[in-house]
């Protein structure tokens, strides 16, 4: 994967996480959680958030 792709797939994955949030909070909240998940090489767990995998 390209740093562009990995770039572009992680601003749509975060503009989706703020759109489902109810307050700047809890956008900052789930944000918070994602990065997370990428320090951990929780990578299944992304891949399943943006449907690559099911």
């Amino acid at each position: 994967m390209s740093y562009e792709k990995g770039f572009e797939d992680s601003l749509e994955l975060s503009i989706t996480e703020v759109k489902k949030s109810k307050t700047k909070k809890e956008a900052v909240e789930r944000l918070q959680y994602m990065l997370g998940l990428i320090k951990e090489r929780k990578l299944d767990k992304i891949k399943q958030m943006l449907g690559v995998i099911k």
